[in-house]
């Protein structure tokens, strides 16, 4: 059996970018062009690195969406003001994004 180098040079090609695609969605988010558009939505915030391209390809990421974990613990990556406001406990370092963005427990 005989292989072609094009086939295995684009199946490799095609490999990174679906597991940097993966990567996006496993946080919650969809890969987006925030170059030409800002994320669709009005809560939404890009993320580098998440997505495969040009840095203006990013994760868009909606407020609340992306899962945080921490010694079993389970909470949702939010804005600092909105799980203070509603009773939470913030910790940093966890969620994607820009450092309003922590993750939240709530009792």
């Amino acid at each position: 059996m005989r292989f072609s180098t094009k086939l295995v040079l684009s199946l490799l090609a095609i490999i990174p970018t679906s597991l940097a695609q993966n990567a996006c969605t496993n946080i919650g988010g969809y890969c987006h062009d925030v170059g030409r558009y800002s994320c669709s939505g009005f809560d939404e915030y890009p993320v580098a690195g998440y997505c495969p391209g040009p840095a203006n390809i990013q994760c868009c990421i909606k407020a609340r969406s992306a899962k945080c974990e921490q010694n079993y613990r389970y909470g949702r990556c939010v804005e600092t003001v909105f799980c203070n406001y509603s009773g939470g406990t913030t910790v940093s370092g966890i969620c994607p994004g820009p450092a309003n963005m922590k993750c939240c427990y709530y009792p």
